[in-house]
C-alpha cells in the first residue's frame, strides 16, 4: 500500500500548490483520502486506482458564471453593463463563439468498494480526489472584444459516488465488459483566468454539483486496470462525456 499512499500524497501536494488560498478542508480531505488507502481490504472488493483522463468540465460553466459575476460586480442575471461579453456559455456546445481546446486533462486518486448482490452484479461506493486543467483559445475573442483570448479553468474536486454495476465475461481471453450506473456529487474549487490584450481576470469559486451517470468499461482480467467511457448529467443541466484510464494500485505484484 506504500504506492497508494505516495500517490495520494503527490496528489495532495499538487492540489494544494494549485492555489495557495485553497480551502484547508479540501487539502485535508485529500490527505485523509491518501491515508485511507493504507487500510487492509481484499483486492477483489476494494480498489485504489490512479485515474488519468479528460476533465469532466462539470465546474466549467458555474466557474465562468461566478467569474463573470465577480468581473461585472453584480449577480449573475443582472445588467451586464460594459463587461457583458464575458459570457458564461461561451464554451457551450451550441455557442456561436469559435474556440479551440488546448488542454483537457484530469488526474486523481480513486478509492472504491463493491458488494456482490448476485452473480456478476454488485453495488459500489467510491471517493475520488482529482485535479483538472482545461484551457481554451478564442482566436476571435469575446463578442465586441475581438482580441485573441485565453480561458484557463483549474480545479480541485472531491467526488463521492454510489451505484450498481453489471459485469459481462465474454467467451474469450479478452477483458471483461463492465456497465454501471450511479449518482454522485462533485464538490470543488475552481480557479478561472481570462486573459487578452484588454482583459486580465482571475477568480476563485467554490461549487457543489450533483449528477447521475452511465458508464461502460473494459476491465482487464489480470487486474491491471480499466479503460472507460462515461456520461454524466449534472443538476446544472449540462451533459458531459469523458474517457479515462483507471490503473489499479491494489493489484498484488508477482514476486
Amino acid at each position: 500500500m506504500i504506492v497508494i499512499t505516495m500517490t495520494g500524497i503527490w496528489v495532495t501536494q499538487l492540489t494544494c500548490k494549485l492555489n495557495a488560498g485553497l480551502p484547508l478542508r479540501l487539502c485535508f480531505s485529500a490527505v485523509v483520502l491518501a491515508l485511507v488507502g493504507c487500510a487492509d481490504c481484499p483486492a477483489d472488493h476494494c480498489r485504489a486506482e490512479a485515474v488519468i483522463g479528460q476533465d469532466s468540465r462539470a465546474l466549467l460553466r458555474p466557474a465562468l458564471q461566478a467569474t463573470a459575476a465577480n468581473f461585472l460586480g453584480n449577480p449573475v442575471g443582472g445588467d451586464p453593463g460594459a463587461g457583458g461579453d464575458l459570457d458564461p456559455d461561451v464554451l457551450s456546445p451550441d455557442s456561436a463563439t469559435r474556440y479551440q481546446t488546448t488542454r483537457d486533462r484530469q488526474i486523481g486518486l480513486r478509492l472504491s468498494a463493491t458488494q456482490d448482490i448476485a452473480p456478476q452484479r454488485a453495488v459500489w461506493g467510491a471517493l475520488t480526489a482529482a485535479v483538472a486543467d482545461s484551457r481554451f483559445h478564442l482566436p476571435q475573442g469575446l463578442g465586441v472584444l475581438g482580441d485573441p483570448t485565453d480561458i484557463v479553468v483549474r480545479s480541485l474536486v472531491l467526488t463521492p459516488e454510489l451505484g450498481v454495476t453489471r459485469r459481462y465475461r465474454p467467451n474469450w481471453a479478452g477483458p471483461d465488459v463492465v456497465l454501471d450506473a450511479g449518482i454522485g456529487a462533485q464538490i470543488g474549487v475552481a480557479q478561472t483566468g481570462v486573459t487578452s490584450a484588454l482583459l486580465d481576470v482571475d477568480h476563485r469559486s467554490d461549487h457543489q454539483i450533483g449528477f447521475v451517470s452511465l458508464g461502460a468499461g473494459l476491465d482487464s482480467r489480470d487486474g491491471v486496470g480499466q479503460l472507460r467511457l462515461e456520461a454524466r448529467l449534472h443538476d446544472t443541466g449540462d451533459l458531459g462525456v469523458r474517457g479515462e484510464w483507471r490503473h489499479n494500485l491494489s493489484r498484488p505484484h508477482p514476486r
